[in-house]
C-alpha cells in the first residue's frame, strides 16, 4: 500500500476555503437556508484554487486507469480539472452532505461550473434516491441529457407517505455523449463498536447510574453537532412549550440534550451556541422542581462508550435536523436498542 499522500494548504487557503466559503455559501444553501448564504467572487477563486491543487496531486499519483474516489462537496470542482489532467482516470464522487431540488440548488452564481465539474463524473453516489433525483433535475437544467435507465429501488427505501420515498430512480444519464452512473448508497454504521461498548467493563455501571437519575421517568436523548441545520434550539423550545402546555409531564419526563461544539475557530456558530444555552437555561429556570431538572445540557462531546449507555437506556430518542443528509445517531439509537433488547422509540 502507498502511503497517504497529504496536500499542504495555507493557513488562508483552509481559512477562506473550509471554514468561510464552505460552510457559509454552500452549507447553508445545500441545506435550504437561503438566508444564511454569504457569496464572494473572491472567496470562490480561492475555492478553485485549493480544488485544483487537490486534482493536481490526484492525477500525479493515480496509476494508469486507475478509479479515483472524491467526496463531498468541499471538492465540486475536482472532477473537472482532473477529467482535464487524466483523462484515462475513471472518476467517482460521494455526495455526503444533502443534495437539494433544482429550486434551492439554482440560488448559487455557480451552479453551471459545479454541476458542469460533477458531470465530468463516472459516477456520482448519494444517501437516498431522492437526493439523486434532485441531481438529475438540477443537472438537467444545466446541460442537455437524457435518461439512459431507471431501476426500481431498493426495499429498504420503500417508505411510502415519506416526502422523500421514491419507488424507482434514475441510474444513468447520458450528457454530451457521456454516461453517468447514479446510485443511493446510504452510510451504514459499526455495528461491531457497539457492540464493544456495551461489553465494556464500564458500561453496566454507567447505565446502572442512567437508571438510578432517571428512575420513574421518561428519558429522552438527543445528540448532534452544533449547527443550526440539526434543529436543537427549535427542539429545546417545543420541550419547554410541552411543559407548558401538559403540566402532567412535568416531573416525568427528562430531555438530555448532548451538543457536541464547533472548532473554536468556528465563529458562525457563536450565535446559536448562546440562544441555545440561553433556552436551557429559560426552560430549566422556569419549570425547575425538586429532584427534577426538565433539561441535562452536555456542550462538549461524550465518549462513544458513554453515549452508547445512553442509547441503551433512553426511552425516547429525538433527532429533530431541519434537513439532513443522512443522520447516523438515529441508527445508532436503534442497532444499540436491538442488541440490549430495548423497546425504545426513535423520534
Amino acid at each position: 500500500l502507498r502511503p497517504v499522500q497529504r496536500e499542504a494548504l495555507s493557513a488562508e487557503e483552509v481559512e477562506i476555503f473550509y471554514k468561510r466559503f464552505s460552510k457559509e455559501a454552500f452549507w447553508p444553501t445545500l441545506h435550504t437556508f437561503w438566508e444564511r448564504a454569504i457569496f464572494r467572487e473572491e472567496d470562490w477563486k480561492v475555492f478553485l484554487a485549493v480544488n485544483r491543487k487537490f486534482a493536481e496531486r490526484t492525477a500525479a499519483e493515480a496509476a494508469e486507469a486507475a478509479t479515483v474516489w472524491l467526496h463531498d462537496y468541499n471538492l465540486w470542482m475536482v472532477p473537472a480539472a482532473l477529467r482535464e489532467l487524466r483523462p484515462d482516470l475513471k472518476i467517482a464522487f460521494f455526495h455526503h452532505t444533502y443534495f437539494p431540488s433544482a429550486d434551492a440548488f439554482n440560488v448559487l452564481p455557480w451552479r453551471r461550473e459545479i454541476v458542469g465539474s460533477l458531470l465530468q463524473c463516472d459516477y456520482i453516489g448519494f444517501h437516498i434516491p431522492r437526493q439523486a433525483e434532485n441531481f438529475v433535475d438540477v443537472a438537467g437544467g444545466v446541460a442537455s441529457l437524457s435518461i439512459v435507465e431507471r431501476k426500481a429501488c431498493a426495499p429498504r427505501f420503500l417508505s411510502f407517505g415519506c416526502a422523500v420515498g421514491l419507488d424507482t430512480m434514475t441510474t444513468q444519464i447520458e450528457v454530451h455523449g457521456r454516461r453517468i452512473g447514479l446510485g443511493a448508497h446510504p452510510v451504514g454504521l459499526d455495528l461491531e463498536r457497539i457492540r464493544r461498548s456495551l461489553a465494556d467493563h464500564r458500561t453496566p455501571g454507567r447505565r446502572q447510574a442512567i437508571r438510578n437519575e432517571f428512575a420513574g421517568k421518561r428519558l429522552v436523548i438527543s445528540i448532534e453537532r452544533l449547527d443550526y441545520t440539526k434543529g436543537t434550539l427549535e427542539k429545546i423550545r417545543a420541550f419547554g412549550d410541552l411543559l407548558a402546555t401538559s403540566p402532567e409531564l412535568r416531573g416525568k419526563v427528562s430531555l438530555v440534550v448532548v451538543c457536541v461544539p464547533a472548532a473554536k475557530e468556528m465563529t458562525i456558530y457563536d450565535e446559536l451556541q448562546g440562544q441555545i444555552e440561553q433556552a436551557v437555561g429559560s426552560v430549566n429556570g422556569q419549570f425547575n422542581e425538586v429532584g427534577w431538572s426538565p433539561i441535562r445540557f452536555f456542550f462538549r462531546p461524550l465518549p462513544f462508550e458513554e453515549v452508547v449507555a445512553w442509547y441503551a437506556e433512553a426511552d425516547i430518542c429525538w433527532i429533530t435536523p431541519l434537513r439532513d443528509g443522512l443522520n447516523l445517531v438515529c441508527k445508532e439509537y436503534v442497532a444499540t436498542q436491538g442488541q440490549v433488547e430495548g423497546d425504545g422509540v426513535l423520534v
